[in-house]
């Protein structure tokens, strides 16, 4: 994908759509797992969390070791490798959400598992309350393709108590840790 920039003058409006292929779930004929991506052809089976009201991107930098040589010729200790040279680095997306999903409610409640026919669930039988699976935040300027982000997260509502406000309407906030996996990608860009 080539880097397409906005050609305006205007401050362009951008708008994104998340949604979550979770873990164990079978997607485009793959088990969803770390080290299995489903391709984002056909969204059917796949959750919408939603539109993105507002997010921000956090970096997560675990730090490395840092290491010191002496140096005979100077007879001083020399840094060889700083804490950042061999550093990890992953993100964090906290997001508000426009819209309440039923994926969402689920969540709110930890429902492993709700009954399709029934809608019967066991509250509070989602183990840590998050799920882990594969997103994709697609980003477009109107019909202008911006990015593509695939991670391998776990995803869990930051602010569930917020629930109970109805008058102004619930508007979900997420928080999604990136986990790592080889098959991860991002693209910026419209298709040439």
């Amino acid at each position: 994908m080539a880097l397409t920039l906005p050609t305006t003058k205007y401050v362009p409006k951008y708008g994104s759509i998340i949604r979550l292929a979770p873990a164990g779930r079978t997607i485009e004929t793959v088990t969803v797992a770390a080290n299995e991506k489903p391709a984002g052809t056909s969204f059917d089976d796949w959750e919408t969390l939603g539109c993105i009201e507002a997010g921000t991107v956090e970096l997560l930098n675990e730090a490395g070791e840092e290491v010191h040589c002496f140096n005979a010729t100077t007879g001083e200790w020399d840094v060889k490798q700083t804490e950042n040279t061999d550093a990890t680095t992953r993100l964090r997306l906290a997001l508000t959400l426009q819209e309440v999903t039923p994926f969402l409610l689920e969540l709110a409640y930890a429902a492993a598992s709700v009954d399709d026919s029934t809608g019967a669930y066991k509250p509070g039988s989602l183990k840590g309350g998050a799920v882990q699976g594969w997103i994709k935040v697609q980003t477009q300027q109107g019909t202008e393709l911006v990015s593509v982000l695939d991670l391998w997260v776990e995803v869990r509502l930051s602010s569930a108590a917020s629930i109970a406000n109805r008058t102004e309407g619930w508007k979900p906030e997420v928080e999604i840790t990136q986990l790592r996996s080889a098959l991860e990608t991002g693209a910026f860009g419209t298709t040439s």
